[in-house]
């Protein structure tokens, strides 16, 4: 799926930037995608504000709001675990059962 930014992002170096994002639906049912604040590649614990990447390609610096761009989402809803704003958003995990014979 794509979405289209929902602000302006500048990113310097000539590689392929995959930028956590969460997404969210407008009325229009439009797929917006806004970055998440991080700090730098190694941090994994703002991933709980996200709810997917967009891949942003190499050889360009300024990606413009508004522009589409290729999603990667790793949830199954269309919400975060967490809100940046540190307010609990509800969401579903589904879970197997199991039995386990014990002898």
């Amino acid at each position: 799926s794509y979405a289209k930014l929902s602000e302006d992002v500048f990113f310097k170096p000539n590689l392929t930037y995959f930028l956590q994002v969460s997404l969210t639906v407008d009325e229009n049912a439009t797929q917006w995608a806004t970055p998440v604040k991080g700090n730098g590649s190694g941090d994994f614990v703002n991933l709980i504000y996200a709810n997917g990447f967009i891949e942003l390609p190499e050889k360009t610096t300024h990606f413009k709001k508004g522009e589409t761009f290729k999603v990667w989402k790793f949830w199954n809803n269309n919400a975060p675990l967490v809100s940046q704003e540190g307010i609990s958003i509800n969401f579903k995990l589904n879970f197997k059962q199991s039995q386990v014979a014990v002898s």
